[in-house]
């Protein structure tokens, strides 16, 4: 009799066992399913503010304006672009005095300076990336 109230014991203790490990990872599961949805909300940039998407469109609207629509209009109308050009006088004098001169050269035709294109994708990158949530 003792032996099948210990099986007994053992047997329903068991099972709750089972069940609140069960419960315990469900409710886990929920959890990480609430910071999923938390983080795509923060990656889709939802927000109520009915003039957010607006103001982003007009700022890489005008970032495309004026990187890439802006010297090609300069070209049409034959505005001239002022480039700086960096001149060292000598090369141990510029290594040891630093004898360096910047001067603006007028250039015309399409210009579009080194930095330019880095700069955009840098920009634009940081703009419209997705914030990553770190724990």
């Amino acid at each position: 009799m003792s032996i099948s109230i210990s099986l007994i014991s053992l047997f329903t203790g068991s099972i709750v066992g089972i069940v609140k490990s069960y419960l315990d990872n469900q409710a886990l599961l929920q959890q990480r399913q609430q910071e999923l949805l938390a983080k795509d909300k923060i990656q889709n940039r939802e927000s109520t503010n009915r003039f957010y998407q607006w103001t982003r469109r007009i700022i890489a609207l005008s970032l495309i304006m004026s990187i890439i629509i802006y010297p090609i209009i300069a070209v049409l109308l034959k505005i001239p672009m002022y480039m700086p050009f960096i001149e060292s006088h000598g090369f141990f004098s510029s290594i040891f005095y630093g004898d360096t001169s910047t001067e603006f050269k007028v250039i015309h035709g399409l210009v579009l300076p080194p930095i330019v294109i880095p700069a955009t994708m840098y920009i634009l990158g940081f703009y419209f990336s997705s914030p990553t949530k770190r724990p």
